[in-house]
């Protein structure tokens, strides 16, 4: 059997054995060889065959009594095998593995300009291929008269490659650029294999730019090797065989987005991830605040009914109440834990426990728990962090199947037409609950967009009117001539063009309610008239001289500040205090916050089922730009927006950033320069922000509790030993937080 293997100086975790044991029948090592130990271990090492990697592909070629052509082109050698006299022959197969990215990717690269990020070794590679391909390199790096200072110079790159280490495990969450530096880019190239989805490829999913990563070049470079080390041709589709096994082997994280198509999915991953006996997803009830099982893995139908909880009580209801993971080493010795569902004998003591919270823009809409085999705490603090990336992730689809609980069964409280629950909402459906009943006048008040109609549409729909005619009228649509005519109506002949007689929109509404928009638009001389109807509930007609009695409730609104124009003289003062006997003010979009997402997603669904789309969703990544976008047209603007991304979105019925329209894309990055300008101190990636988040809880607690260990831990719902650990972890002393004997006898 032929002796392979892979030869560096620290290797660590290498894919390479799995990928060889695919390709052919042979054995292959890792040799980690020393600088100093290089010479003897190619002169009388026991191998037949390697793959060389950093830092020896240069060293090892004087070593080499014979160069292939690509090898001695690119001064670099990652294949050696050793002839039958003894000697040995370099090759290089990672031009291979690029141009197999580059061909399997579909990215054009002839006649392009191509910007190659890094100088290194796998740089020179890079470039030699794409320059065969016909591509126009200019080499990015961090010193040189091409660097990362100075990249606007290359706004008109139409292909991005990153050669560098940036982005690569365990710096996840991290890429060289950002690409939307890169209007006119059509390609990315990311040759870092772990992840096999780099940040940077994943933004160049979310802006709709075709890409490839590193991944496929590894394995085609190890199938080429393999070609070289048996003399044997494979086919190509073993490449992508073998892709779509390690892919699997590597993705320990699967988020399936909507609810009830992939919980179960990812139930059984971490089944196998983590070794889970059990797991559920619990989440709150909007109506009553019950937490209760959505979702669970190992459990049956009555055990996963008994799984109800409420906030505080026991370990999952802590957890969602303060929000902090747990985790429990031994379930049979902790007191907390109250085993609702009945599945577990907690006479053995083989059980370790796994919650975190489950969240999506800062609110906690549930939590994410497993039973595990028994284990040290060590193991449990990393799974525990793995699991709340994925809770971070399954934030939005359980957010989705939590709106929905109790829709069935719990009557909503919002009136008819009306999406979202935040507090500055549910302030105003109380208010129109109040008055719907009561034949008062109503003013709303509220910008343009805020949904000022449909307020008053809800009033109509619940006051005792709602059988009658529900008539709007816009003030500002209108001009002056004609305004008097379409409030009041007008007999035949009132003046030119009035061939019949026609009633006005007060006639139209008797008995029910009419609704007079923009009413700061109307003349003096047309307010006085409606101040004269709103006293005495009487008018004639325009050109007539019967007096006609209506049965008319008034809703007006505005988005003008009339006391202002009152002061001004531009508004009747007596007027004013007719119309605004009730007020109600409809907040703008970007003081409703938790709204936007709710909002959106009704949008969504409404106009995907106009266009016959079914189901589409909104990225996590447009999610996100939503939220951070100020909406100056409120609630109309996002109607519009997300009209318009729905039109847009491509067969997986996936909305993404670019589907949105630019000025969102402007703003958004405007604000999140200020932002960063405003919060240095902001972490970049998930893992950094998580330190910081645990970082300032810790510090809360050791002065809530003066640097008392115990307590402290107790307060975050640790054990002394691991507190003690993350104390040495963020250079935090307890002795900074102790209070004098005289401090913490007064407490």
């Amino acid at each position: 059997m032929m002796r392979c293997g892979l030869l560096g100086e620290k290797l660590g975790h290498s894919y390479s054995p799995a990928i060889h044991a695919q390709l052919a029948d042979y054995a292959y090592g890792l040799y980690e060889v020393a600088p100093e130990a290089l010479p003897a271990f190619l002169t009388g090492g026991d191998f037949d065959a390697l793959n060389v990697t950093i830092p020896y592909k240069k060293a090892v070629i004087p070593y080499c009594a014979e160069l292939s052509p690509i090898a001695r082109k690119l001064g670099s050698v990652n294949v050696l095998v050793r002839r039958p006299g003894g000697t040995l022959y370099g090759d290089n197969a990672d031009a291979f593995g690029f141009e197999y990215l580059v061909r399997h990717s579909g990215i054009d690269v002839a006649g392009q300009k191509a910007l190659v990020l890094g100088n290194g070794g796998a740089s020179a590679t890079i470039q030699a291929v794409l320059e065969q391909l016909g591509a126009h390199v200019t080499v990015i790096s961090r010193h040189g008269p091409d660097n990362y200072e100075n990249l606007d110079r290359h706004a008109d790159a139409h292909v991005i490659v990153n050669t560098t280490p940036v982005g690569m495990y365990p710096n996840t969450g991290k890429a060289a650029v950002d690409l939307r530096q890169f209007p006119q880019c059509a390609g990315v190239l990311d040759i870092v294999y772990n992840p096999a989805r780099t940040a940077l490829l994943l933004q160049a999913e979310r802006l709709g730019i075709p890409c490839a990563g590193g991944l496929y070049m590894l394995v085609a470079q190890a199938k080429r090797s393999c070609e070289v080390f048996t003399g044997t041709v494979i086919d190509d589709a073993e490449i992508l065989r073998i892709h779509r096994l390690l892919r699997q082997e590597m993705e320990n994280i699967v988020l399936i987005g909507m609810p009830g198509s992939g919980k179960s999915t990812i139930a059984a991953l971490l089944a196998e991830r983590l070794h889970m006996m059990q797991g559920t997803i619990t989440l709150v009830s909007p109506q009553t605040g019950e937490i209760r099982i959505e979702s669970s893995y190992g459990l049956k139908p009555a055990e996963r009914s008994r799984g109800r909880y409420v906030q505080g009580e026991g370990i999952i209801g802590r957890v969602v109440q303060t929000g902090q993971p747990m985790y429990i080493s031994n379930v049979s010795e902790e007191p907390l834990f109250l085993n609702r569902t009945r599945s577990r004998d907690l006479s053995h003591s083989d059980i370790s426990y796994i919650c975190v919270p489950i969240r999506l823009n800062q609110q906690v809409v549930g939590a994410l728990s497993v039973d595990r085999l028994l284990t040290d705490q060590v193991k449990l603090e990393e799974e525990q962090q793995l699991m709340t990336i994925i809770a971070t992730l399954l934030g939005y689809a359980a957010w989705e199947t939590q709106r929905k609980m109790d829709e069935e069964n719990v009557p909503s409280k919002r009136p008819k037409g009306f999406v979202g629950n935040s507090d500055v909402m549910q302030h105003v459906y109380a208010q129109i609950m109040q008055v719907a009943q009561s034949p008062t006048t109503v003013f709303l008040q509220g910008e343009s967009g805020t949904g000022k109609e449909l307020a008053a549409r809800a009033i109509h729909a619940a006051s005792a009117r709602a059988e009658r005619p529900f008539v709007s009228l816009n003030c500002a649509a209108l001009p002056e001539s004609l305004i008097e005519s379409e409030l009041f109506g007008h007999e035949e002949g009132a003046f030119t063009g009035a061939t019949s007689m026609r009633k006005g929109r007060f006639e139209q509404a008797d008995g029910g309610t009419l609704f007079l928009d923009e009413v700061g638009e109307l003349s003096m001389m047309t307010q006085a008239k409606l101040l004269r109807v709103l006293q005495e509930r009487s008018f004639e007609r325009l050109g007539g001289m019967e007096t006609i009695r209506v049965d008319v409730r008034v809703i007006t609104a505005t988005n003008r500040n009339l006391e202002k124009m009152v002061a001004e003289g531009t508004f009747r003062r007596d007027l004013f205090y007719r119309l605004n006997v009730f007020p109600i003010v409809l907040p703008p979009l970007r003081d409703r916050q938790d709204d936007i997402l709710p909002l959106a997603s009704h949008f969504v669904g409404h106009f995907a089922r106009q266009a016959g789309k079914g189901d589409v969703r909104i990225s996590l990544a447009a999610m996100d730009m939503l939220q951070r976008y100020s909406w100056p047209g409120n609630i109309r603007e996002l109607e519009n927006a997300m009209e318009r991304a729905v039109l847009l979105v491509g067969s997986q019925n996936l909305i993404l950033p670019q589907h949105l329209p630019p000025a969102m894309h402007t703003e958004s990055v405007n604000m999140a320069d200020e932002k960063q300008r405003k919060m240095p101190h902001m972490a970049a990636t998930l893992e950094q922000r998580m330190d910081e988040l645990e970082r300032a809880c810790i510090v809360d607690a050791m002065e809530a509790t003066g640097g008392q260990i115990n307590r402290a831990a107790q307060q975050l719902g640790l054990t002394q030993r691991v507190l003690a650990l993350r104390l040495k972890k963020y250079g935090l002393s307890y002795k900074e937080y102790r209070r004098s004997g005289r401090e913490q006898a007064g407490k």
